[in-house]
């Protein structure tokens, strides 16, 4: 079952890293809204900007892109470890 796995991911390895660099750039939106809306406003009082209710569920939909981003990027980092187990992978 495994190798069948790895086989498809080897197979479709550009439109796999092109799935976890869509994910992680969605979470630079997400990064945005943290520090203006939320880390400003427990720093310095008052946020840099409000979100409408609107933007803030998509704000929420791009917070749950996070897991699937990290796995996709973990399965980058297992497949680069898997063909070749050397200190440049790690």
């Amino acid at each position: 079952m495994w190798q069948k796995f790895w086989a498809w991911y080897e197979r479709t390895y550009t439109l796999n890293v092109s799935i976890a660099l869509g994910l992680f750039v969605l979470q630079i939106i997400h990064l945005i809204w943290l520090f203006g809306e939320v880390v400003w406003a427990k720093a310095f009082g008052t946020p840099l900007f409000e979100l409408s209710d609107i933007h803030r569920l998509f704000i929420v939909l791009v917070d749950y892109t996070e897991i699937p981003a990290l796995i996709a990027v973990s399965l980058i980092y297992i497949n680069e470890l898997r063909e070749d187990w050397s200190t440049k992978n790690v």
